[in-house]
């Protein structure tokens, strides 16, 4: 393989999901995939964050089983991640509450800067497979030294929420990959 057909490839232990689909890409990779979050590639404060993150994760999944409340939480769940219809078109771009509190996270708790460091070291394009770490990179590249990287997102789940794409998406640089 040339060096220019080379690329990063990142992914995260959020669910076999996003490893299953990184896991064909590896043949294009700059040196491995990177499982971001992971304790061996996340900085402790990040790890913390990811950590955090993948306990409600798979917390909220098994909501259900909870005695009582469990019916309340799955329909919480479920109303955070309500994908609105595509038909009528409608202007779904104006930022959720879950695109706001990525941003956040990512600005206000560092969420992802050491993989920009990580990226800046290559300029090769970025395949993601989780939506969060590519967000990141949109909103943190222009910060990072060098020339900006292509950032392409692979959609590895049945639906495309909102909090897939960053808070202004005219002005992303990201660009899809859907199955």
């Amino acid at each position: 393989m040339r060096a220019h057909d080379k690329a990063w490839v990142v992914t995260v232990l959020m669910g076999l999901g996003h490893l299953r689909a990184a896991h064909p890409l590896r043949g294009l990779t700059h040196e491995d995939v990177v499982i971001y979050g992971s304790r061996r590639t996340t900085p402790g404060s990040e790890y913390g964050i990811w950590r955090r993150l993948r306990r409600v994760y798979y917390a909220s999944s098994k909501a259900g089983a909870i005695p009582v409340v469990g019916k309340a939480l799955v329909a919480v769940l479920l109303a955070v991640q309500r994908i609105s219809p595509y038909y009528p078109k409608t202007d779904q771009s104006r930022p959720t509450l879950v695109v706001k509190f990525l941003k956040r996270l990512i600005q206000k708790r560092g969420l992802c800067s050491s993989l920009r460091d990580k990226l800046a070291t290559a300029p090769y394009p970025v395949v993601h497979t989780f939506y969060a770490t590519a967000v990141a990179m949109d909103i943190l590249e222009p910060q990072a030294p060098g020339p900006r990287q292509d950032q392409y997102l692979l959609i590895c789940d049945a639906d495309f929420n909102r909090v897939w794409v960053p808070e202004d998406p005219k002005t992303s640089r990201i660009r899809y990959l859907a199955p």
